[in-house]
């Protein structure tokens, strides 16, 4: 199993100082991967009082939150570490332009040295989405074509691709990537899985891994070469987060991270307290 630490986007603030002291430090504890949420617009709470996309879960993505942009984020955290590896989780793929995200992911991944992994989603609000210019019913199909079109153009010099909703003809990215960037899926809907098992890499949230492995296999892929990954959300007992840890073990996470967000930490120190607790717990 990997072990992941997810980055504090809530509470690390913007002194880049921090920012660059928390991912130095998960790197020097031997964390394998930092993990980063995206969102380019937040809710404002007093004009969208009802707003609840996820049914039985907490709203969030409010826009008193601050969000860091995960290219630009990941361009600076690749200059100032050397090993870790850069996690979109997830990038809401369907509300950007497909080519850009295509240049801007080769030109991280260029610069870090292969280190990232591009985790996208379909998103949840048609809030962000209309704010984005992009129609929230269509995100579905949508990123379906985009996964091909991002494969095409960082593995082709030269592209012609006629969908739905793109249109290149005879055109390319410069520089590519060093490889075709693994691309993982976020969710746990029946649609979500069954794109996952047919498009992706690897699922993040796997809330139902016994299905998703029928599928794999029906789609005709290898379950032994897709990754899982899960967060863990440490509390005020060490033995909980033991047992999650083995847990996640034996349910076929193949990669796990700590997330010590929204707990009350609000400084760097607290969220490196955070990850030197999980090494200890994990014992890696």
């Amino acid at each position: 199993m990997k072990f992941g630490a997810t980055f504090p986007t809530h509470e690390i603030g913007t002194d880049p100082g921090a920012v660059r002291a928390f991912a130095q430090a998960a790197e020097g504890l031997g964390f394998d991967y930092l993990v980063a949420i995206d969102h380019v617009l937040g809710i404002d709470r007093a004009r969208h009082p009802d707003y609840a996309p996820i049914e039985a879960s907490e709203p969030r993505y409010f826009l008193d939150y601050p969000y860091h942009e995960l290219f630009v984020l990941f361009g600076f955290l690749a200059a100032v570490t050397a090993r870790v590896g850069l996690v979109t989780g997830v990038l809401v793929l369907p509300q950007r332009q497909t080519t850009l995200v295509a240049k801007q992911a080769a030109e991280v991944d260029l610069l870090s040295g292969g280190r990232l992994t591009l985790g996208i989603g379909v998103g949840h609000t048609d809030i962000e989405s209309r704010g984005m210019g992009t129609d929230h019913r269509t995100r579905g199909r949508r990123i379906e074509e985009q996964v091909q079109v991002l494969r095409a153009l960082w593995t082709t010099p030269s592209v012609t691709f006629r969908g739905e909703f793109h249109d290149l003809d005879g055109v390319g990215i410069n520089p590519r990537p060093l490889r075709a960037i693994p691309i993982w899926m976020g969710g746990w809907s029946t649609p979500v899985l069954d794109r996952a098992a047919r498009l992706a890499d690897g699922l993040m949230m796997p809330r139902r891994r016994a299905e998703m492995i029928d599928l794999l296999t029906r789609h005709g892929r290898d379950p032994s070469t897709f990754g899982f990954s899960d967060t863990v959300v440490l509390g005020d007992r060490d033995d909980d987060a033991v047992t999650e840890v083995r847990a996640a073990g034996e349910r076929g996470i193949t990669h796990l991270a700590v997330n010590g967000q929204s707990m009350g930490r609000q400084t760097c120190d607290e969220h490196i307290a955070v990850l030197e607790r999980f090494k200890a717990i994990a014992g890696f």
